[in-house]
């Protein structure tokens, strides 16, 4: 199964798309052959429309043209972790409440929560990044917390410079939230913040294993944090194709790029057929 990020909603309409922006762009992923949509939250001031009715009239739409919703991306709640200041602030624990509430009415159980680059302050106080990280573990098991009693999984995206760190802080991150009751953490693998992270996208697939419950498909030159096309940048694509086969990822294909208006239809449409001529190659011989 194939589908898109929020991203071909961005790169379509801007961050302002709203729900006749993404119904229509619903229209336009049928005839390019998508499978499946995510829906997202860009703007705090944006959570009432959506949360009121537009996510059940996008829901909707995507159910009557055949597309499957495969996730939410709570894009607005990275807002909660950006800095010191933000941390403190009980700002995102009531935002993610009324996301997971609005969500668990429709077909979508999976919220994912990105998790942005930190702020940190030029020099600090002894003890500055313990409480940081004892700050960030609470606030974050709270909205997870708020989002699984509504019935949602809840998968975390890591980008570049963020308090998580990588695949592995990642892992130590989950298994901290387990320890206060959230359990079951996922992640949403995006290849681009990954390569640019210095991370090698088949490995972290491999490390992650069953925790990856998403995709946001894309490429870059692993220097830059950019969503292009996958095959435009370095990332070995078989490489990773056969890993996600190799722990048994059986989620949707969704492709992330950031590209003018103009040529988004082509871009993304583009990019299915190259993924899709990867998969259907045999698989590589394991080596003994």
């Amino acid at each position: 199964m194939y589908g898109v990020s929020p991203a071909f909603f961005i790169s379509s309409y801007g961050d302002r798309f709203s729900p006749g922006d993404y119904c229509a762009g619903i229209d336009r992923l049928v005839t390019l052959g998508f499978d499946s949509v995510q829906l997202e939250v860009f703007h705090p001031d944006s959570i009432d429309q959506w949360t009121t009715d537009g996510f059940a009239r996008v829901t909707g739409h995507a159910g009557d043209r055949g597309l499957v919703v495969s996730q939410c991306v709570g894009h607005v709640l990275l807002n909660a972790f950006t800095s010191e200041q933000t941390l403190a602030s009980d700002w995102g624990i009531e935002e993610a409440a009324a996301i997971a509430t609005a969500l668990a009415t429709i077909s979508c159980t999976l919220l994912t929560i990105p998790i942005p680059a930190f702020q940190a302050p030029g020099r600090t106080a002894a003890g500055f990044w313990a409480g940081v990280e004892q700050r960030f573990i609470g606030k974050l098991a709270s909205m997870v917390s708020a989002a699984q009693h509504r019935g949602l999984m809840v998968a975390l995206e890591v980008l570049p410079g963020s308090l998580v760190g990588g695949v592995g802080g990642f892992l130590r991150v989950a298994e901290a939230l387990e320890q206060t009751g959230c359990d079951d953490i996922g992640f949403n693998f995006d290849t681009g913040h990954a390569w640019s992270s210095g991370e090698l996208p088949a490995l972290a697939v491999h490390r992650l294993g069953g925790r990856i419950t998403g995709t946001h498909l894309c490429d870059n030159f692993g220097t830059e944090n950019l969503s292009l096309a996958p095959g435009s940048g370095s990332i070995d694509w078989p490489s990773v194709m056969e890993a996600l086969h190799g722990v048994d990822y059986a989620g949707s294909y969704d492709i992330e790029i950031h590209c003018p208006a103009g040529d988004t239809d082509h871009q993304y449409q583009k990019a299915r057929e190259f993924l899709s001529e990867i998969v259907a190659q045999p698989l590589s011989q394991e080596v003994v």
